[in-house]
């Protein structure tokens, strides 16, 4: 799977809004923005252990300082793991609709 499947895999369980808005001339800013039931998180989107950028880390850290929710989500094609981390913690879940329980459970107001 690569980055954009994985976007499409997620944006089709995720059960609200999420607007995919990485381009090129935004560069930093996280790939999209999910809201469900009141709540948002803003999600990087990396494959195969690629690492965000410093200026994504960045972002990541600006938006979460201001009390939204902001984390990476990744896939590892060899071991089938999905991976939400969200500041220094780090969620694995073999099945992306238990990880997205997961994110929508840190979410909550």
């Amino acid at each position: 799977m690569n980055e954009s499947q994985l976007k499409k895999k997620f944006k089709e369980r995720w059960p609200g809004l999420m607007i995919n808005i990485s381009e090129r001339y935004k560069s930093g800013i996280p790939d999209s923005y999910c809201a469900y039931n009141g709540n948002s998180v803003w999600l990087e989107f990396k494959v195969d252990g690629h690492k965000p950028t410093k200026l994504q880390k960045y972002y990541l850290e600006k938006i979460n300082e201001q009390c939204v929710y902001a984390g990476l989500m990744e896939y590892f094609n060899k071991s089938r793991l999905y991976c939400f981390t969200y500041k220094d913690s780090s969620y694995f879940c073999k099945n992306l609709d238990d990880l997205i329980s997961t994110i929508l459970e840190g979410i909550k107001c």
